[in-house]
């Protein structure tokens, strides 16, 4: 068997932490509306309120009223509620984490972990910046309530997919120095690679790979987030992984802090994945641990997620010689 349950313990652990983590995030959200502040400013002899958001952006909402000290005195309200909420879920989110990591619950590194982390405070896990590879195990196990043996886990990169027809949707979300930034800040030694522009890596040769579906002509041929100094995407062949459906799960790291990772249907990885060991000049080691993942991710769906059926219509992005192939010898 190529899984192990959670026991009871462990489920009911990680769904408490899974709960918090909802309700932090959406403590989060609240706390964000209430960004900036509003001030009274004084305009020839007569006072004036302004939405503030930073140094360089206000907004007048008019002379003092009743109507404006009202809008004041409930958004001075609302911001003091939600920042005495965000630190109150975070509490509860870190004890409930010591007790996940007591319990054994967690694999994903706590690096990756940072990083999809710092994606959602953006709005990427949102906006289909999805982890494909090794790392989309993680988000399989989560559904299913179990764990994949570390062997199968073991890797040091993680890899992301950007659907380039979501580039304009996006682009919005990304800081201006662009998604190297953002990786900046969660380990300030991410560097591109050289030679690589697709990979960042840091010091202790941790690898970010950014990753886009083969590109048609209405898409740039080397697209990027923002400058040239920011890392791009790669072409591979993942066009069926990004015509699948996506699935979201919340993770845990080593220390059992929950992050939110988007993934693949756990099918269209499967399937994706024998395609690979079969490839003829896929190197003979990934292609045992493509064939490897495969089974296990196939029977990991046909014994715990039986809301996920292999059929036709959920794998319909594959040829059908493909389809028919995997459908008569995997596990699923």
């Amino acid at each position: 068997m190529e899984y192990q349950k959670l026991s009871q313990d462990q489920r009911r652990a990680y769904l408490d932490n899974a709960q918090l983590w909802d309700a932090y995030l959406d403590a989060q959200s609240q706390a964000y509306r209430c960004r900036g502040g509003m001030r009274w400013r004084s305009i020839q002899d007569k006072d004036y309120l302004y939405r503030v958001m930073d140094s360089r952006v206000s907004r007048g909402l008019g002379p003092r009223s009743e109507a404006t000290e009202r809008a004041y005195a409930t958004f001075s309200a609302e911001k003091a509620q939600s920042a005495q909420r965000v630190t109150s879920l975070e509490n509860q989110v870190h004890r409930q984490s010591r007790i996940c990591r007591a319990m054994d619950l967690g694999q994903l590194p706590r690096l990756s972990a940072k990083i999809l982390r710092s994606l959602t405070k953006v709005g990427l896990d949102r906006k289909t910046l999805t982890v494909v590879g090794t790392h989309a195990l993680f988000a399989y196990e989560a559904l299913a309530g179990a764990f994949f043996p570390s062997p199968l886990l073991a890797i040091r990169d993680i890899d992301l997919l950007w659907d380039a027809r979501l580039r304009l949707k996006i682009a919005s979300e990304i800081p201006p120095q662009g998604l190297i930034a953002l990786l900046k800040k969660v380990d300030r030694s991410f560097a591109v690679l050289k030679g690589s522009p697709f990979r960042v890596v840091n010091d202790e040769g941790f690898m970010v790979d950014l990753l886009q579906g083969s590109a048609d002509m209405r898409v740039a041929s080397v697209p990027s987030f923002a400058t040239e100094d920011d890392f791009v995407a790669a072409e591979a062949d993942l066009r069926w992984l990004i015509s699948s459906r996506h699935v979201r799960a919340t993770v845990l790291d080593e220390n059992g802090v929950p992050a939110i990772m988007v993934a693949p249907d756990p099918r269209a990885f499967a399937l994706h994945k024998s395609w690979l060991a079969e490839r003829v000049n896929r190197d003979p080691v990934k292609k045992e641990r493509d064939a490897a993942q495969s089974v296990a991710v196939a029977r990991l769906v046909r014994d715990l997620l039986p809301q996920y059926p292999f059929s036709d219509a959920a794998l319909r992005m594959f040829p059908r010689t493909l389809r028919d192939r995997f459908l008569t010898s995997s596990p699923a």
